[in-house]
């Protein structure tokens, strides 16, 4: 990463080579924390020391900056669609499988996209 970048942060910080990132699980980081935890301020500022910034931020496209609809998309990628992807992941979503998700709000409804991502079809919601 370089002074300027465009990135995106995930709700928490991570090594990027333990085992457990190694492994794609880098909210198990075993050096890793979460933003606004003792030690660490929060993430919401115009400017953030990052923790393991390397193992850490994702770095966006430099045409994302001017193009808002783009830009809104990538930053669920910081909290709520990973938070859906993982369980959409946990529920054991994959082509065929059939998912059903409770709740409607913004890790609900990431979750949905990232089941359907996967492969697996859905079971809209009861009343």
């Amino acid at each position: 990463m370089r002074r300027g970048d465009l990135v995106v942060a995930p709700f928490m910080w991570s090594d990027g080579v333990c085992d457990h990132c190694v492994e794609g699980l880098t909210t198990s980081c075993e050096h890793g924390g979460f933003w606004g935890s003792a030690g660490s301020d929060g993430g919401q500022g115009e400017a953030v020391r990052v923790p393991f910034a390397d193992g850490t931020l994702v770095r966006l496209p430099k045409d994302a900056a001017s193009d808002e609809r783009l830009l809104s998309a990538l930053l669920t990628l910081s909290d709520v669609m990973g938070t859906g992807h993982h369980a959409a992941l946990g529920a054991g979503a994959r082509p065929g499988a059939t998912v059903a998700v409770v709740g409607d709000g913004a890790v609900g409804l990431c979750a949905v996209l990232a089941a359907k991502r996967l492969g697996a079809v859905g079971v809209p919601p009861g009343p």
